[in-house]
């Protein structure tokens, strides 16, 4: 297994010749990619071109059918399911929906990640929660259940329990989903102050186009299965590639 990485790497993650099959789809054909320390990265891509897949490989929760993947120094396709948890320790996952537990109030499931972790100290656990909610501004909703939060309100939890163990990288899976244009321009911005503020890799899945300018210093646009795309969002909307074109306008090329 290679030598980790030294912290002033500027590559935090490397993806090299990356393939994933999953039956008789090919989703993945040959990613190759960089994302630098700190960064925020938005994926781009329409449905089925493996996005979120993308992301499960990075997070280690499916192997890949070949190719590279370097995260922070060490080569993980090669690491069995021990050798793995340091290395998801490092990251932090927001899912679509958010995935929080019913039964449990907004304290409780933004803890739980430090429970699981064997934190035994309450009153430093409280703290804790505490300040990571403040910085997500959900310090007075502590004792609310799921059901009682807005879908803004859900996303911030979810993302605080993301964060509350420090990891080095954020996944996100199209977290502005289902929200209304206020909404979720108030999550865009906050994913951006949460990466810049705590130095944080973040890597967005979205199909939001108003999204990228925002959280985005690089955007990479998936397309039959490989980066088709990658730079700046001013090089993204400055592009003149008709396939490029398409899909940053939502033109389906047909006439009514």
């Amino acid at each position: 297994m290679p030598s980790p990485a030294e912290p002033s790497d500027p590559c935090f993650i490397r993806v090299r010749d990356l393939h994933k099959r999953i039956g008789q789809q090919h989703i993945l054909r040959g990613v190759t990619l960089d994302i630098q320390r700190g960064s925020g990265v938005a994926i781009i891509g329409g449905s089925g071109t493996g996005k979120s897949v993308f992301l499960k490989l990075v997070m280690g929760l499916i192997p890949a059918t070949s190719g590279s993947i370097e995260v922070d120094g060490t080569e993980i396709t090669t690491l069995s399911e021990r050798q793995l948890a340091p290395h998801r320790r490092k990251i932090g996952l927001l899912f679509q929906d958010g995935a929080l537990f019913d039964s449990l109030d907004v304290e409780e499931n933004v803890g739980f990640p430090l429970v699981v972790a064997g934190w035994k100290d309450r009153s430093k656990l409280r703290d804790k929660v505490r300040e990571t909610l403040e910085s997500v501004d959900l310090g007075e909703h502590l004792h609310k259940l799921p059901s009682d939060l807005s879908g803004g309100m859900r996303k911030r939890a979810a993302l605080a329990r993301a964060i509350i163990t420090e990891p080095q990288c954020v996944l996100y899976d199209e977290p502005t989903s289902g929200l209304d244009p206020v909404v979720a321009d108030s999550i865009d911005h906050l994913i951006r102050r949460t990466q810049r503020q705590h130095g944080i890799t973040s890597i967005v899945v979205t199909h939001d186009m108003k999204s990228v300018p925002v959280i985005a210093d690089q955007v990479v646009y998936l397309r039959e299965g490989v980066v088709y795309f990658s730079g700046t969002p001013d090089e993204l909307m400055s592009s003149r590639d008709p396939a490029i074109r398409q899909f940053v306008e939502g033109n389906s090329g047909e006439t009514s």
